[in-house]
């Protein structure tokens, strides 16, 4: 099993092996126990471990050449990169508690998702806390996010986000957080679950000695 298309790929391409795929759950409770919201904040929100495919760089000089507000969230190796300086419109809140992060993410007008990732977790997080997001067009996300709930940007380069955040201004016009919110919840525990016990069930068809121990 493969927790994405974009993971599937890789297996065939290096292993010569079909995966089935069986996308992550988010926690729809966590991020979902108010209504959705308008990002009220006025930043947007780059939030994670601050290792080097994530790309913060990236986020960092985006916004360096767009004066908008933008917020990081987050510690580790690429910490570095932000002790270093950085623009006044740009606020480091290093790692923030977990019981912090749903209204973060409530607050904020998208969230800023610029690495290429196997799946990513983040941006469901940010649709069901009903919060739109601008990605690069790589990886999971294009698993994840639909054209009502997200503004994709094509090259991992400043230049390239500067426009999607150009092209956003537009979208969030239009934006509807019950549609993120509504996206997220295509990917709830419930179904992550199920597909994971009727997989093995189907492994385990000719295996009655093993079958029949399962506890469901």
């Amino acid at each position: 099993m493969a927790n994405s298309h974009h993971v599937a790929q890789r297996i065939a391409r290096f292993w010569g092996r079909e995966a089935d795929v069986i996308h992550p759950p988010v926690d729809l409770a966590r991020f979902g126990s108010q209504s959705p919201v308008n990002g009220g904040g006025g930043y947007f929100l780059w939030l994670g471990a601050l290792a080097p495919y994530k790309r913060v760089d990236l986020a960092v000089e985006a916004f360096r050449r767009t004066g908008q507000l933008l917020w990081i969230a987050g510690d580790g190796q690429d910490g570095r990169l932000l002790r270093g300086g950085l623009p006044p419109n740009v606020r480091w809140l290093r790692k923030v508690p977990d019981a912090d992060v749903p209204e973060l993410y409530r607050g904020a007008r998208a969230l800023v998702f610029p690495g290429e990732e196997d799946f990513g977790i983040a941006p469901l997080e940010a649709l069901a806390s009903g919060r739109p997001v601008i990605a690069l067009a790589r990886g999971g996300a294009l698993e994840t996010l639909t054209p009502e709930t997200g503004v994709f940007f094509e090259t991992p380069m400043p230049a390239a986000l500067v426009e999607a955040l150009a092209r956003f201004e537009a979208f969030e016009r239009g934006f509807d957080p019950a549609r993120a919110r509504a996206q997220a919840e295509l990917f709830s525990e419930e179904r992550f679950r199920a597909a994971v016990q009727l997989k093995i069930k189907a492994l385990l068809a000719g295996r009655t000695e093993l079958r029949d121990r399962l506890p469901w």
